[in-house]
């Protein structure tokens, strides 16, 4: 029924806007980005899924006898950038990661280095699902070597980098 709901508002918005009605005109390109692309989601709410990433990924340490990870704000900045790059490629990959894993061990003086990718999760919970259904990625979620870590999320591409 919601979405129902949504759809008629958004279309009654757009109409509203063509037809000059403020400030209904000012939501338009909002609304036309709305239908055309449902899972647009604004910097906050960005913020709020990364955060629930770390939370649930520690939560799942904790379960299984390890210290949560520690947020790293440089960690955050070159998953973000991974994040935006895999979005621009149209392609979920690990490229660049020896030249990221480089720059975590001279910025952090790390010898341990480890990321998780994903791509077409649209919330914190199904993202992290996702990766503890995966051995690869569950092994650097579970890793007792990592102690650090950052997040980064961009229109349904995700990436996590782990440190020592």
């Amino acid at each position: 029924m919601a979405p129902l709901v949504l759809t008629l508002l958004i279309i009654g918005a757009i109409v509203a806007s063509f037809m000059g009605i403020q400030p209904l005109a000012s939501v338009k390109d909002k609304a036309i980005a709305l239908i055309t692309d449902p899972f647009i989601i604004d910097e906050e709410e960005v913020q709020a899924l990364e955060s629930k990433v770390i939370a649930l990924v520690n939560e799942v340490r904790e379960e299984n006898g390890l210290a949560p990870l520690e947020r790293n704000s440089f960690l955050d900045t070159l998953a973000r950038e991974h994040c935006d790059y895999m979005k621009s490629a149209n392609l979920c990959n690990h490229d660049g990661f020896y030249s990221r894993a480089d720059q975590i061990m001279q910025t952090l003086g790390a010898y341990y280095v480890g990321e998780n990718i994903a791509d077409g999760y649209y919330s914190a919970s199904s993202l992290v699902e996702g990766w503890l259904d995966s051995p690869r990625h569950r092994a650097n979620i579970l890793d007792s070597g990592f102690t650090k870590t950052g997040i980064g999320y961009v229109d349904g591409y995700a990436c996590q980098t782990f440190s020592d």
